[in-house]
């Protein structure tokens, strides 16, 4: 005689399909209202991503503008492996060098105040690629050199 055969059935009982149905319809309710919540905290992130790289570029761009303004040296991202190089004033004096500020040897000069904001702004661009600084939204650069007619930018 097998194992089964010698339970007694009277004493079990399962779920009835309006139990089951029940617990399915609550189950998909919770999930309806979690879905759009936890969609619309992804939305939010992005846009926080976006506020928080916005403000680290301004504030690097700071930086290089006030490197250049006072005729400092500043570092850039020369390549999208990270390697860095050094940016001095084409006029730097032997306390404003890259070897004194930074101990290692300038890659490029840029022109003296006013003349190299156009320099300035296309490392600060570079160096922001280079590093591989995405939209949140569209992962494209978030840096672009040039204007199109359709909006969109030529990449460094």
């Amino acid at each position: 005689m097998a194992d089964y055969e010698a339970m007694p059935l009277k004493g079990i009982r399962g779920f009835s399909l309006i139990e089951l149905m029940v617990v399915i319809s609550i189950i998909s309710l919770l999930t309806a209202i979690a879905v759009p919540a936890y969609l619309g905290q992804r939305e939010k992130s992005k846009v926080r991503a976006t506020e928080s790289n916005a403000k680290s570029a301004a504030t690097d761009l700071q930086g290089y503008l006030d490197s250049y303004v006072s005729g400092d040296p500043y570092m850039v991202t020369t390549d999208s492996t990270g390697t860095q190089g050094c940016v001095e004033s084409a006029s730097a004096s032997a306390v404003k060098s890259c070897l004194t500020v930074f101990n290692q040897a300038s890659v490029t000069t840029y022109p003296a105040f006013p003349n190299g904001l156009t320099t300035v702004i296309s490392h600060f661009a570079s160096t922001h690629t280079f590093n591989g600084d995405k939209s949140a939204f569209k992962k494209l650069p978030l840096f672009v050199t040039s204007h199109t007619a359709d909006g969109w930018g030529q990449v460094l």
